[in-house]
């Protein structure tokens, strides 16, 4: 179940961490047991579900003297590194509400499975007790999302209040992602609409020009509401000598795809179109920057 989710294997990755930080040394150990007087750590094992239990309960039922262990630890050990890693585990994994919710939350729900796991292990166990204890436990998890996780929010403040926190949750800075042009649905259209570009034209046209096609293609919809033909008149009545070149031109385009006629047929219209629409606009741009050249 801990192993499902990232917050569940960040929440025992630092119980372990806390038991290896004292169980690694033996003076550390003896930190541990001056400001520890109950239950001793344990370490958690990937075979025994108890252990679970035994570990959390350690050190929820004593976090208070586990985070001053820590701290101590932080100040007389000799090793940099261990002192720096208990102080901030002391600090800021102890010192974190969210770490205090979890570790009353995942103490509650240990507890009561291993109570069941208890019950089905032992020899007498008929199968009808067994179904019930099981249904029991089911039971206790559906309540426990209705009114148990508030309860343990309050334990959790009164935790906090025990160990200087301010009980209340740290904002989490949110990651701005710059959004992409094309969105994940036009990508999926893209990979259709290149299969119609990638024809004869492909070998003739330059990477900028196949860029500005599949634009148009994949963005079909805003094409059909653009008037080209009126677009092209505007545009090139503001130069009459852009004019004549553009019509020139134009008119090539028109004749080449009308060899390629053959090629053409059997495509949707709003395709013919794009392919026809995409030379003129594409030409109408490099005749203007060549205007522009020729004027300088």
């Amino acid at each position: 179940m801990a192993h499902v989710c990232v917050k569940g294997k960040s929440f025992f990755g630092i119980i372990q961490r806390i038991y290896a930080i004292f169980a690694n040394s033996i003076n550390r150990w003896q930190i541990l047991k001056n400001n520890v007087k109950g239950w001793s750590l344990k370490s958690l094992s990937q075979t025994r579900w108890e252990s679970c239990v035994e570990s959390v309960k350690a050190i929820k039922l004593q976090l208070v003297d586990v985070r001053e262990a820590l701290l101590e630890v932080g100040e007389k050990d000799n090793d940099d590194a261990t002192a720096s890693a208990a102080n901030s585990l002391a600090e800021k994994e102890l010192g974190d509400l969210e770490f205090v919710v979890s570790i009353v939350i995942w103490y509650q729900l240990l507890r009561e499975v291993n109570i069941v796991s208890k019950k089905l292990q032992l020899k007498d166990m008929h199968l009808d007790i067994a179904i019930k204890e099981i249904h029991r436990l089911i039971q206790y998890f559906k309540d426990y999302r209705e009114i148990g996780y508030s309860k343990a929010i309050e334990e959790a403040k009164e935790i906090a209040s025990e160990l200087g926190i301010d009980p209340i949750f740290p904002q989490k800075r949110l990651i701005q992602r710059k959004k992409q042009f094309v969105i994940v649905a036009s990508a999926k259209r893209s990979f259709s609409q290149l299969k119609l570009l990638h024809s004869y034209l492909r070998s003739t046209m330059s990477q900028e020009r196949l860029s500005g096609l599949a634009m148009i293609a994949i963005e079909n919809g805003i094409l059909e509401d653009i008037n080209c033909e009126e677009l092209i008149n505007q545009f090139a009545m503001k130069n009459a000598r852009r004019a004549s070149r553009i019509i020139g031109i134009v008119m090539l385009i028109l004749c080449n795809c009308a060899d390629h006629k053959p090629a053409l047929e059997g495509l949707e219209p709003s395709s013919v179109r794009t392919m026809l629409y995409t030379p003129v606009l594409l030409t109408i741009n490099m005749v203007d920057h060549v205007g522009l050249q020729m004027n300088m």
